[in-house]
């Protein structure tokens, strides 16, 4: 059998006497040629039939070699016949023969080519849009549009045209845009029959939030009303992760409030950490988001109501233990399910407030998003809610506004406010001596009573009524406490007051202690180590001294404490080991809190700041 062989490389070798040039002419992958100077070689293969119907695409490939620097730029020599993307995928415009060229980059005379056949396709009688169904469209909403035609085979190619552009936009490529308020048409007119066509009409409409991103579960369509506007989430499509994303208030500084209401905790799918909120982000797996989460009957050993700061994709990391608040604060006196809770962020470049009710609930501070522009999102996880009254805002004076309000410049929040008063940083009390210094107690909000490295904490202290009927059981008096920052069980804590210990010794004493949060510092075991002072540290519990704890890195990169009252170092010679030290291989960031052990006492004017 004769074999049929087709030549793929011939070298014309014509050797020029000082040039040194070489002229190569090669076959690309399917028998078209391409003539280079070039030491490198561009070969054209096509995935499919070089021959195609109008408005049909074929997919190109572009084989380089002679160099790692293989991107090539797509051109058609006639973009009326075919064109050619940046992918190297070509589209039939109309009948005839046209030449796809592939061009290295790096050596404009290196490249291959390929011829195209282009066939006239059938007459299209009836078009479909696709992409988009006509209806209520909000401002800033987008979509791709495409087009189904009758026959199968007939052209797609269509001219797209808008009845308003000051409505909705729509390029050659049918990507749409609604840009104002009002009614608009967006029409496809066959290239090859113009009596052929297909239309849709929109009602287009400002809207605080997207239909284009987030879930598809909410019902938005009552977001624009002029009586009642509000959003809302079945108890079917409130399953799992719900967002919705705040359209015109994309930036680095916002304020975004919204109002919600529970109408039901559905038994079947609810779980502890169910919820409501606001966070920020880019999109639905690319957020930090803070949620209230109510108390659940089919969680009946868990009666609190719950509030948590979260990364999305969800993980149980340091950030989600340190920022739990379970029932303090109010938290337990919303009813979200009768009268609904009011939840608020406030992004200020990378620092996030969050509120409930007008009240500062938590601040966090993260470089998650330096510099990056995100947009405020609705949050919602497995309930079904309404939401109202809600707004987003860029405003520059408004956000500022906010920030200079005395609700965002505390640091602290009680954490129940019947037994602990706080007014502000310069003055709170604690009012009972019959609880535990981790109930009676004022709390950093998230991350504004954050200190790290070298430091130092200063505040008076007087008014001092300790519950002598516990001195005998554990440590009796005022606490400053640091939990860890990336680890927010074990807390190192700094106490004025009477010592269960030194059983013959009723002088007010200082006293260190690193101790377990989970087991309080009421109970034996959570105690790892201790150090106090045999020398009273004040003379009467009415009296009002200055309170000063440290906290300093030496050269060995450990964390050393120190405690000073009315200036004079405490000696903390009484241990629990005659070689521990107030000395903490830790070094990271911790969050204050001040607490009464059961004791009822007064602080004024208490400062913590960075020394580095």
């Amino acid at each position: 059998m004769r074999k049929n062989f087709k030549t793929c490389l011939t070298l014309a070798a014509t050797l020029l006497v000082g040039l040194g040039s070489i002229a190569v002419t090669s076959c690309n992958g399917n028998g078209d040629t391409n003539t280079s100077t070039s030491q490198y070689k561009v070969v054209i293969n096509a995935i499919g039939s070089t021959t195609i119907n109008q408005s049909k695409t074929l997919q190109l490939r572009a084989n380089v070699t002679g160099t790692t620097d293989k991107n090539v730029t797509w051109s058609s020599s006639d973009e009326t016949i075919a064109t050619v993307n940046e992918r190297g995928v070509v589209t039939g415009v109309k009948e005839g023969k046209v030449k796809i060229r592939a061009t290295l980059n790096i050596d404009s005379n290196a490249y291959g080519e390929i011829e195209v056949t282009v066939l006239r396709s059938a007459l299209p009688t009836s078009l479909t849009i696709q992409g988009i169904e006509s209806g209520l469209k909000w401002i800033g909403d987008k979509a791709t549009l495409s087009i189904k035609v009758e026959p199968e085979d007939a052209s797609s190619l269509v001219t797209w045209s808008t009845s308003n552009d000051k409505v909705a936009t729509i390029s050659e490529a049918g990507e749409l845009e609604f840009i104002g308020e009002g009614e608009v048409k967006i029409s496809a007119t066959s290239k090859d029959d113009a009596t052929v066509s297909a239309s849709l009409d929109f009602t287009v409409k400002f809207g605080t939030f997207s239909a284009t991103m987030g879930s598809p579960n909410w019902d938005i369509s009552k977001q624009a009303d002029d009586t009642k506007k509000e959003v809302s989430l079945s108890e079917e499509g409130g399953k799992g992760y719900n967002t919705l994303y705040f359209t015109h208030s994309k930036g680095t500084r916002y304020y975004a409030e919204a109002y919600f209401k529970v109408p039901t905790i559905v038994m079947d799918y609810t779980w502890a950490w169910q919820g409501v909120g606001l966070g920020s982000g880019l999109s639905d797996t690319n957020t930090r988001y803070f949620t209230f989460s109510p108390h659940s009957p089919a969680t009946p050993e868990n009666s609190f109501h719950k509030t948590i700061v979260r990364d999305r994709p969800t993980s149980w990391d340091a950030l989600t233990t340190r920022s739990q608040i379970w029932g303090e604060n109010g938290l337990d006196e919303i009813d979200v399910i009768n009268t609904g809770v009011k939840v608020g962020l406030l992004r200020d470049e990378n620092k996030y407030y969050y509120l409930l009710n007008d009240r500062l609930f938590y601040v966090d501070e993260t470089t998650k998003y330096d510099q990056v522009e995100t947009y405020p999102i609705l949050v919602a996880e497995d309930l079904p809610v309404k939401v109202t009254d809600f707004s987003s805002t860029t405003d520059e004076e408004y956000i500022n506004n906010l920030l200079n309000s005395a609700t965002f410049k505390k640091s602290f929040f009680a954490s129940n406010p019947n037994i602990v008063n706080y007014e502000s940083d310069a003055r709170f009390s604690f009012d009972s001596n019959t609880v535990l210094s981790k109930d009676n107690k004022v709390r950093s909000l998230g991350d504004k009573a954050k200190v790290t490295r070298n430091f130092e904490v200063e505040f008076d202290l007087s008014l001092l009524d300790f519950n002598n009927s516990h001195i005998s059981r554990g440590f009796t008096g005022m606490t400053l406490n640091f939990t860890r920052y990336d680890s927010a069980d074990a807390v190192e804590s700094m106490m004025i007051g009477r010592s269960s210990i030194q059983s013959e010794n009723t002088n007010i004493i200082g006293r260190y202690a690193s101790w377990n949060y989970q087991k309080s510092m009421d109970d034996p075991t959570s105690i790892s180590k201790y150090l106090e002072s045999s020398a009273a540290v004040m003379a009467n519990p009415n009296d009002k001294v200055h309170v000063k704890v440290t906290r300093t890195l030496d050269e060995n990169n450990r964390s050393n404490f120190a405690l000073y009252v009315d200036g004079d170092l405490v000696e903390l010679d009484v241990k629990s080991s005659s070689t521990v030290l107030a000395q903490e291989r830790y070094t990271g960031a911790y969050l204050i809190w001040v607490g009464g052990e059961y004791t009822a006492g007064q602080v004024e004017n208490f400062v913590f700041k960075n020394l580095d």
